[in-house]
């Protein structure tokens, strides 16, 4: 396996791990970079966050419970594509190491262990 497989394997296991411990009042869309907590925004208000790291920058955006990414200095963009506003669903800028998911309200993500 490759670093970036490795990546990919433990944000998806992440994603499926939180999808289960969800809270069923809000809904929060948080921000990882290199699979660590950089933030969390509320889907309830519109709101924006650049994450400038060492790999290069984004920005996140919340608008009308739609969470996406606005702006990305990578090279195919391909983050910018589109936009999440479910829990459980999530963005990917895999050159950045930065991924972002929606946890609490009610998930369509079928989880079997």
């Amino acid at each position: 396996m490759r670093k970036g497989d490795i990546f990919i394997l433990i944000i998806a296991v992440a994603v499926i791990v939180c999808s289960l411990l969800m809270n069923k009042d809000g809904k929060t869309a948080t921000v990882y970079v290199d699979g660590k907590v950089y933030a969390s925004l509320d889907t309830k208000a519109d709101d924006s966050l650049v994450v400038d790291t060492r790999y290069g920058k984004n920005t996140v955006v919340v608008k009308g419970g739609k969470v996406y990414i606005a702006d990305a200095d990578c090279a195919n963009k391909l983050c910018q594509k589109g936009s999440i506003s479910k829990a459980g669903q999530s963005l990917v800028c895999l050159p950045h190491h930065l991924s972002v998911v929606i946890y609490g309200g009610e998930s369509e993500v079928d989880v079997t262990l």
